[in-house]
């Protein structure tokens, strides 16, 4: 949760000292401002204070992208917090498949493979088969495994450049599973 300066204009708003904050887990400083941790029963709650927060008062930054749901949430579950109420459980939401855990961490190995260097065929032949190795050049072109390793690492890349955060929102059907 990130925590900025208030705006002007809005008299009320105050800042809240570090030592009254509700379960102080951990707070670190550095010249831009200072990170803050909170215990909570359902997981631990982080906001970023900005420097000049203090000064004017907290403001409460919701930046309008795709993780804005997820940020009021957190923002929810924060205020709840600071208000000396329950945070209340998070909400239930299928979770993924076994299929699907499989998958991705299929993916991530493969990813893992290739950025030690392996070829796609090495990786195919430690992830399924050491027959891949045997395959000739022109039947790797053709091959189904060849295809599904490259579709793998593509998932790995997707994983490991942001999709991963469809994971923490349980909107899985945005992923592209290969």
């Amino acid at each position: 949760m990130l925590i900025g300066p208030a705006p002007p204009g809005f008299p009320d708003v105050h800042a809240i000292p570090p030592q009254s904050l509700p379960d102080l887990l951990a707070q670190s400083y550095d010249g831009a401002g200072r990170s803050i941790v909170l215990r909570d029963t359902e997981g631990e709650l982080r906001m970023r204070v900005e420097a000049d927060a203090d000064a004017t008062g907290w403001a409460f930054v919701i930046p309008n992208d795709t993780w804005r749901i997820v940020r009021l949430k957190a923002l929810m579950r924060l205020l709840l917090k600071l208000a000396g109420l329950p945070t209340g459980a998070p909400t239930l939401e299928p979770a993924l498949t076994p299929y699907r855990l499989h998958r991705l961490a299929l993916s991530l190995r493969a990813l893992d493979g290739e950025e030690e260097g392996a070829s796609r065929r090495e990786v195919g032949a430690v992830l399924f088969t050491q027959e891949a190795r045997d395959i000739t050049s022109h039947g790797w072109k053709s091959s189904g495994l060849r295809k599904k390793v490259a579709r793998l690492i593509r998932l790995g890349h997707a994983m490991r450049d942001g999709d991963y955060r469809h994971l923490l929102t349980r909107s899985f059907h945005r992923i592209r599973w290969g």
